[in-house]
């Protein structure tokens, strides 16, 4: 290891160390996806940056390898960690496609780690899973079903089975007997694709739930396949646990805490780790977003849990780190927990409610956390004005294509973040610019980034889309005037144009995930079979 770089053995050796450590990679999403990556990489988007790496870091000095291309992206992105203060930020020399020379695999797609592990549990647990047609006879039949949409509402509002009911991850053990109060009712549990079903059924049969229970064979995608009707804007949701029922859930949680040794910690001592940096600590409330908001530790973040399971890296860079889980009841955390420790998290621990102190609980929806805003002086113009004066501005939306697309400033071209610096020149000159995105905050860092290089003048849009929307501004849809191809986002087969072939793709990439891990030195996943 020198003072900038290291070498993929060195990276390798750390992996194995059992040291706090992180790799990341600073492509945009859906780059990332279709780029070969390392498999412990956690997509840090250089765009995002100072939004998203207060959270994925709880400590600053926390060695993190930069592992992207091996191009001028990771040296930018090491660059601005190390103005941020993330003192042993270092490259990976060669970046990915040194870790590929050295025999070790190197893997595409999003989420990596968590759809390999849903594949490793499938394989491991023999979990069982019925077909679409299987599922449509039943129902045909008359036979007593329940499907539980283990996906978040806003999936399952989108597009689910028909008569299905939302009851993300984490939830199924808590509420699934407000669902079928008779143990010889079928329990179906269906996600997207795989990993969710598979996750989410093996977690209903680890609590040793009295139904037969199974996975949907590729959720809502292999219904689809099937030629199957999908139903839209379903409402449908898993009702609170009884007293009765949360009773019998959190006995089942005693006994899923000892099974897999999962441990509590008081809140004092949390808070001292916490605020000492002695460790990477993360502490999620996995519970629903209403619950968070209604009040949560201060400190947490709002991490489902089952999209924690679904999408671990999202929320977790730092391996090894420790992860504390937060939830009254007792049982979202516990069957939350369970998972992670098979997935290679070691130190998991719950939280133990009765040292919280009800006072100290704040409400309201996750606060923000930016780095990078220290002594910025941005130039606000107000939405009223703006509109205006738009034939006046070169207007630059930073917001995600996805947003860009569902409505933007008339005239306003699209890009990334990162590439901003770079689409100043080629542009009609004179101009003003204008910045955009959904809040102001990205615009904001976007003016840091280019106020000092360019002779024009430069505006962020104060209150961002949010506010251009609620003072009822024109709009304009569709795909506008993008001035690179779109690459920020992870793109979902629902969302390809040739929809089947996507899906089918989709879920055998998922299905060829297992023989590459199994084959893989660095990956430690380890089932606690009963």
């Amino acid at each position: 290891m020198d003072g900038e770089a290291v070498s993929a053995e060195w990276l390798k050796r750390c992996l194995e160390s059992g040291a706090e450590c992180a790799v990341v990679d600073p492509r945009e999403e859906g780059a990332h996806s279709v780029s070969p990556h390392l498999f412990h990489a956690v997509n840090l988007p250089l765009s995002q940056l100072e939004l998203r790496a207060p959270r994925l870091f709880p400590r600053r000095d926390v060695p993190i390898v930069v592992a992207g291309g091996g191009d001028e992206l990771d040296r930018r992105a090491l660059h601005r960690l190390r103005e941020l203060g993330y003192s042993s930020a270092v490259l990976l020399k060669g970046g990915s496609p040194s870790w590929g020379e050295l025999g070790l695999p190197l893997f595409t797609g999003f989420n990596t780690a968590s759809k390999a592990f849903g594949e490793y549990v499938e394989h491991g647990c023999s979990t069982p899973s019925i077909s679409a047609d299987e599922l449509k006879a039943m129902q045909e039949s008359g036979q007593r079903v329940v499907i539980m949409d283990s996906r978040t509402p806003a999936e399952h509002e989108r597009a689910t089975i028909p008569g299905s009911v939302s009851t993300p991850g984490a939830e199924l053990v808590l509420r699934y007997a407000e669902l079928a109060d008779d143990p010889t009712t079928t329990l179906v549990v269906n996600c997207a694709g795989r990993t969710r079903s598979i996750i989410g059924a093996q977690s209903l049969i680890n609590a040793g739930v009295p139904n037969p229970v199974y996975a949907l064979r590729n959720g809502t995608m292999g219904w689809s396949l099937a030629g199957h009707q999908i139903e839209t804007r379903s409402s449908r949701r898993a009702p609170e646990p009884s007293a009765k029922a949360l009773e019998v859930a959190r006995r089942r949680a005693v006994a899923i805490r000892e099974r897999f040794r999962i441990g509590e910690i008081d809140a004092a001592e949390c808070y001292r780790i916490l605020e000492s940096g002695e460790r990477s600590v993360y502490l999620f409330d996995v519970r629903s977003q209403e619950e968070f908001e209604a009040g949560h530790p201060a400190h947490a973040v709002h991490a489902p849990g089952g999209q924690l399971v679904q999408a671990t890296d999202t929320y977790v860079a730092v391996r090894n780190a420790r992860i504390v889980l937060y939830d009254p009841h007792g049982v979202r955390d516990v069957m939350t927990a369970s998972w992670l420790r098979q997935m290679g998290h070691a130190d998991v621990l719950t939280l133990r409610a009765a040292t919280v102190d009800a006072a100290s609980l704040v409400s309201g929806p996750q606060a923000a956390i930016v780095a990078g805003l220290e002594g910025v002086q941005a130039r606000w113009l107000p939405p009223a004005e703006a509109a205006r004066r738009l034939d006046e501005y070169e207007i630059i939306d930073l917001s995600s294509y996805r947003d860009y697309q569902a409505g933007h400033l008339p005239g306003a071209r699209w890009l990334t973040r990162s590439r901003l610096a770079d689409a100043l020149s080629p542009l009609p000159p004179g101009r003003p610019l204008l910045l955009v995105s959904p809040d102001h905050v990205l615009a904001e860092l976007g003016y840091a980034d280019v106020a000092g290089q360019t002779d024009r003048d430069v505006y962020v849009l104060r209150g961002g889309m949010k506010r251009w929307r609620q003072e009822g501004l024109p709009l304009e849809e569709g795909e506008g005037h993008p001035l690179h191809e779109p690459d920020d986002a992870f793109v979902k087969p629902f969302e390809a144009k040739d929809r089947e072939a996507a899906m089918r793709a989709y879920l055998g990439w998922e299905v060829g995930l297992l023989d590459a891990v199994q084959h893989h030195p660095a990956v430690h996943f380890d089932l606690y079979k009963a």
